[in-house]
């Protein structure tokens, strides 16, 4: 089908599951950002030193390795639980990214909605592995998801906790008990992450934890 502008349904298909694996890469490069900045922070570095190591280190087994060697140094094992658990989240969403970077987008002749990413040897997929173009829009909400938390992460850790009595302090508190437990996804109702939909308020932090 032709549409009045000229383009074809294929072409609409096509574009609309490019721009959604665009927007899945772009927001896997605001998820390295966010790890960099906690680098940053658990490495005691200036951010320009921290990213010129960061973005140098290559292998994602060995930059969650290191960051988890140094959060224990800085903080023991407090926050051990929460980032294990949030490694792991990371580590599938990092998997997923490989498929979307790599994989090719490939149209079914007889079905234009079942635009779909196959591995590169598609013709050997005995398996039948592919990604469809709400698999790549989930990949997107988790990868912002966990962007998103590993701000709060590093924003926490980065601030002194409020005196008793400050108002605050409920915030705080709630931030810390989110930060000794494991990740959990979708976000539950009344989480942080859940009421600011963009970049959340700087959570207020503990300096002596």
């Amino acid at each position: 089908m032709v549409h009045k502008t000229g383009v074809t349904t294929l072409q609409v298909y096509t574009d609309n599951f490019w721009m959604a694996q665009g927007k899945a890469i772009t927001t896997f490069a605001g998820l390295e950002q966010s790890l960099s900045a906690l680098f940053c922070h658990v490495g005691d570095m200036q951010p320009d030193v921290a990213s010129t190591i960061f973005y140098r280190m290559g292998n994602a087994p060995t930059v969650g390795k290191i960051l988890e060697t140094l959060l224990e140094k800085k903080y023991h094992e407090e926050y051990s639980k929460f980032w294990k658990s949030f490694k792991e989240f990371v580590k599938n969403v990092i998997d997923t990214r490989n498929k979307i970077v790599h994989w090719r987008v490939v149209t079914p002749a007889s079905d234009f909605t079942g635009i779909k990413l196959l591995p590169p040897d598609y013709w050997a997929n005995v398996s039948g592995k592919k990604l469809t173009v709400e698999e790549v829009a989930d990949f997107t909400e988790r990868c912002d998801f966990a962007s998103r938390l590993c701000e709060a992460f590093t924003s926490y850790l980065s601030q002194p906790a409020p005196p008793d009595g400050d108002p605050l302090g409920v915030a705080w508190q709630t931030w810390r008990d989110i930060f000794r437990t494991g990740v959990t996804y979708p976000l539950p109702i009344g989480h942080p992450l859940s009421i600011v939909p963009q970049s959340p308020q700087k959570p207020l932090a503990s300096s002596n934890r």
